[in-house]
């Protein structure tokens, strides 16, 4: 899976530990062949188990001044590294075990994008097209426990027919306002 420092940083990794088990919750309530499915099982392989050793490692500082929660970068040599910050997770999701799944699944996402193009973003459109699909990503999990995302991407008084739309309008929505900085 991910190589996680728990000498010294045992809470943080175990508040990752926890966010994957919920991930694999989420995921096992989907029927196995549905796209909710697929997504969820292509985001938890490519994290993996913790300390197996796949170029994927987690750490754990401050991501910038606007407040971020995660932030995943790849390198051709190192792997791949995911820093989350405790700080603002707590700050702004306390104990949701829900949101640190679905933040867990969003950088997840992030993982499998950067693995497939074995590069971090480049433009702008592979930006968009990257944030859209963790923010897609990241609504199973909503939809999995039947909660509103503080995001927007999912909402379970949607009605069913219209959900998938409103999920992909609000994915664009937000994901072109983390490229382009503007508010949703």
């Amino acid at each position: 899976m991910y190589n996680c420092d728990t000498k010294n940083n045992k809470d943080s990794c175990e508040m990752v530990r926890k966010a994957r088990e919920r991930t694999q919750q989420a995921r096992n309530r989907y029927v196995s062949r549905s796209p909710q499915a697929k997504a969820l099982q292509r985001i938890l392989d490519a994290f993996g188990t913790e300390n197996d050793e796949n170029n994927v490692s987690i750490a754990f500082g401050v991501i910038d001044n606007k407040g971020s929660h995660a932030q995943p970068s790849y390198n051709e040599n190192a792997g791949i590294l995911v820093k989350f910050d405790p700080i603002a997770l707590q700050r702004d999701f306390g104990g949701n075990r829900i949101e640190l799944a679905a933040t867990f699944t969003h950088e997840g996402q992030h993982i499998v994008d950067e693995i497939s193009q074995q590069r971090d973003p480049i433009t702008n459109e592979e930006s968009f097209h990257t944030e859209w699909s963790a923010y897609i990503s990241q609504s199973y999990i909503n939809q999995a426990f039947n909660t509103l995302s503080p995001y927007g991407v999912w909402d379970p008084s949607w009605p069913a027919l219209k959900a998938n739309k409103h999920r992909t309008w609000t994915a664009a929505e937000v994901a072109t306002c983390d490229v382009y900085d503007c508010e949703p």
